[in-house]
């Protein structure tokens, strides 16, 4: 299992997310790409910063952010997951 990333700050947009990445040393490419592996993996780590409610509003912070092909990337297993993992962030301990 790969490690959580602290989250130093609370990204708004997509671009804000990949400079926190930046900054944390995280290595991550600067273009993003419109492959479904890299939205999936995108989508899931939006969903551990626990800064969403469920994929919803990661398909749409996605969607706003410039890409399109996100609603075709999150079928609903996917979907199942994010809210999953949202809800268990989200939840007070």
């Amino acid at each position: 299992m790969r490690s959580r990333i602290s989250w130093s700050c609370k990204p708004p947009c997509l671009a804000t997310t990949l400079q926190c990445y930046h900054e944390q040393g995280a290595q991550r490419t600067p273009q993003l790409s419109d492959a479904r592996s890299d939205i999936l993996q995108l989508a899931r780590e939006m969903a551990e910063s626990g800064l969403y409610r469920g994929w919803r509003s990661i398909e749409g912070r996605l969607r706003a952010d410039g890409l399109p092909r996100v609603r075709k990337a999150l079928d609903d297993d996917v979907r199942r997951e994010l809210d999953q993992r949202c809800q268990t962030l989200r939840a007070p301990r």
